[in-house]
């Protein structure tokens, strides 16, 4: 067979082959590194999330169909810092033996006060118990998120070593755009006094946000994590809130509003809007991905404190 002939069915075979392999099955904990794992991933990746979007983490509980999942998966990304509570639990259930890419990896980690026995779990009023835990909230962050993208990155190109051009190109875009929307979110946070800048939610999880933007958040002792609170942490926040010159409270989207409501309207301020402060939600709300997430977010706290 002549030399051309050769050359060219070895091209036709190499193409051929490209075209039929299989995605590289990918099982993701959480919305947030599931929509950096599918964009920076492309076509050579099949990214699957275990918690979906719009599901609460806190009480998420695994089937067996997310262990099929994992035990199936070539790769695994999580958040990390605890926010997967059930993930060493579902891991061990699934015999999975895939490498798992903790995209939170290298951030400077903060800690907050859990006051429960671990993240998201209510605890019974009249008998709490406070931890110091790893903050797992570096994702309301757009500049910690980086970070997300870059050791998602460098994970898939360790399980997909062929597939190493395409997720750099990828990763870069999507890094590109989570710095445009970091320095929008400078930008448009700006025009609130640094004494405005405190943010009261019923989920302390904007600690990170905090940190790269200038605010001071509060919520004291957990009481804003529960349906209600005592006499004497209702006086604490309202106090707080009324000393700080805070002029509006934020609520979790979907959260029961009925204690926030009530601080709000006893401390004489406005309910500022809700937050997506546990990764991105369903897409039913309109909101899509990480950083339409994130612009609801930097808005709602920008015309609320204005």
């Amino acid at each position: 067979m002549p030399r051309f002939l050769i050359h060219l069915c070895s091209i036709v075979c190499c193409v051929s082959a490209a075209m039929s392999a299989e995605p590289l099955p990918v099982a993701c904990g959480t919305s947030v590194v599931h929509d950096l794992t599918m964009r920076i991933g492309g076509d050579r990746v099949k990214a699957e999330v275990l918690s979906s979007y719009g599901l609460d983490p806190h009480t998420f509980q695994p089937t067996p169909a997310q262990a099929r999942t994992l035990a199936g998966a070539k790769l695994i990304v999580v958040n990390g810092l605890g926010f997967e509570g059930w993930f060493d639990g579902l891991l061990k259930d699934s015999g999975s033996t895939a490498p798992v890419v903790v995209a939170s990896t290298g951030i400077e980690v903060l800690h907050m006060v859990e006051a429960c026995a671990g993240h998201g779990h209510a605890h019974t009023a009249g008998h709490t118990h406070e931890t110091e835990i790893p903050d797992p909230h570096p994702f309301n962050s757009a500049r910690e998120v980086v970070r997300f993208a870059e050791n998602i990155r460098d994970g898939l190109i360790t399980a997909d070593p062929a597939g190493k051009a395409g997720y750099e190109e990828r990763a870069a875009t999507v890094i590109a755009s989570l710095r445009e929307v970091d320095a929008w979110a400078k930008k448009q946070i700006s025009v609130i006094p640094q004494p405005q800048r405190v943010l009261v939610t019923n989920h302390d999880a904007l600690g990170y946000f905090c940190r790269s933007y200038g605010f001071t958040a509060k919520a004291p002792l957990g009481a804003l994590e529960r349906a209600e609170a005592s006499s004497a942490e209702m006086v604490t926040i309202v106090n707080f809130i009324r000393q700080q010159g805070v002029k509006a409270v934020f609520l979790e989207y979907a959260a029961n509003d009925k204690l926030i409501t009530q601080i709000a309207k006893e401390a004489g301020v406005k309910p500022g809007g809700e937050l997506y402060l546990d990764g991105i939600p369903a897409a039913d709300t309109g909101v899509i991905g990480f950083e339409a997430t994130f612009r609801h977010n930097v808005t709602t706290i920008v015309n609320a404190l204005r």
